[in-house]
């Protein structure tokens, strides 16, 4: 069964707007500046490049796989299992392959308390994110039911 990620949070909304102002606004300035022209195509290609391919959408666990779904494409994780205490989502942390809250927070992560880690959130509230191991990972989710056991 399909669970829908969770609505964006305050600060990723935040985030994505501010990201999305400053390229529109260079892309209008680059209609007087030509290099800025150029700046702000790309940082908009980047912005849906990441919306379309970095943003998760839904989730699915069907026995031990945890499968996170894109708008493009979608990423596996195997052996995966509930873990038996609520690991806290860090609140310092470092993006070593990831977007780190364009649209959401996807990808690897590395803290001093977990180490390497995935997360696929859509907020950084701690209350609304579920952690479960797989691959040798913690993997962060953030599903839209507040109860998702499985």
């Amino acid at each position: 069964m399909k669970i829908q990620v969770r609505k964006m949070g305050k600060l990723v909304g935040f985030l994505s707007f501010f990201v999305l102002l400053l390229a529109f606004g260079a892309f209008y300035a680059g209609f007087f500046i030509k290099p800025l022209f150029i700046l702000a195509g790309t940082l908009i290609l980047i912005c849906l490049w990441v919306y379309m391919c970095w943003t998760p959408v839904s989730y699915e666990i069907y026995e031990d796989k945890l499968t996170i779904f894109y708008r493009i494409g979608s990423r596996t994780f195997t052996n995966v299992k509930k873990t038996l205490s609520p690991i806290r989502f860090p609140k310092y942390f470092i993006k070593m392959w990831a977007n780190g809250g364009l649209f959401a927070l996807a990808g690897l992560f590395w803290s001093k308390e977990l180490g390497t880690f995935y997360a696929y959130t859509s907020t950084t509230e701690p209350n609304k994110i579920v952690s479960y191991e797989g691959d040798g990972k913690i993997i962060f989710i953030s599903p839209e039911l507040k109860t998702w056991n499985s």
